[in-house]
């Protein structure tokens, strides 16, 4: 009876072992292939990311293969949001872009109109300067012929100097006057001209004498400065 019992005994523990081999060696098999699965749908997603594809669903688990798949997900989330940004930020610059290419071609326009404008208005403006220039030529000529009669008549020697005095000072200075405000005038037509070329043109530096421009806005005045009794001084 012992030595049967002992025998069962051997035969139990056998199969015991048996069993528990078989059991470990199914777990084993079951974890792996459990495993082995959630490691390929990372590898999935790592690759569909890559790719700029859809992700598959988020790896269920609590382990380090479901963290690594959550950022996975993360950053595909982040990157879709980034490429939307940048297809607004895209449509957005696309308008403007419109919007400036419209502006640009109105002020084309208008620069061309006003280049137009300009050309007239000084075309106009310089025939009656011409005509200002040579009678203001021919005004002088005879204020020398006036003169020139005067002194060789019997006229008085206070009567002369009058009438040189009006010669040579009112009229020859209403003459100055006249030939400086022409010459303004033609300097005021040419900067038109230059400024409505400002575009097409290659700016340079160049020093100005700003004396000069005093000198000449001075002259011009020089009849109300008289009127006022003041004196000017012009220094560097």
């Amino acid at each position: 009876a012992a030595a049967q019992a002992r025998w069962q005994m051997q035969i139990s523990l056998v199969i015991a072992g048996i069993g528990a081999l078989v059991v470990g060696g199914l777990a084993v098999y079951l974890f792996s292939q459990g495993v082995a699965g959630r490691l390929a749908t990372l590898t999935a997603n790592a690759r569909k990311l890559a790719e700029g594809q859809p992700l598959a669903p988020p790896v269920a688990g609590t382990d380090e293969i479901a963290d690594l798949d959550d950022v996975l997900h993360q950053t595909a989330a982040r990157l879709t949001e980034a490429s939307q940004a940048e297809q607004n930020f895209k449509s957005t610059l696309e308008a403007r872009n419109k919007e400036l290419a419209e502006v640009n071609e109105h002020l084309r326009m208008q620069t061309r109109d006003n280049e137009m404008f300009i050309y007239s208005v000084s075309h106009d403006l310089r025939s009656p300067l011409v005509n200002l220039q040579g009678f203001g030529k021919e005004l002088r000529l005879a204020c020398q012929d006036v003169r020139e009669q005067i002194e060789a008549s019997a006229l008085p020697a206070e009567q002369k100097k009058r009438l040189l005095e009006l010669i040579d000072r009112d009229v020859g200075e209403a003459l100055h006057y006249l030939q400086t405000a022409v010459a303004r005038a033609a300097g005021i037509i040419d900067a038109l001209l230059r400024l409505s070329r400002a575009g097409r043109v290659e700016y340079r530096r160049q020093e100005v004498d700003v004396a000069a421009i005093v000198r000449r806005v001075v002259d011009a005045m020089r009849s109300t400065i008289r009127e006022r009794d003041v004196s000017v001084e012009i220094r560097e």
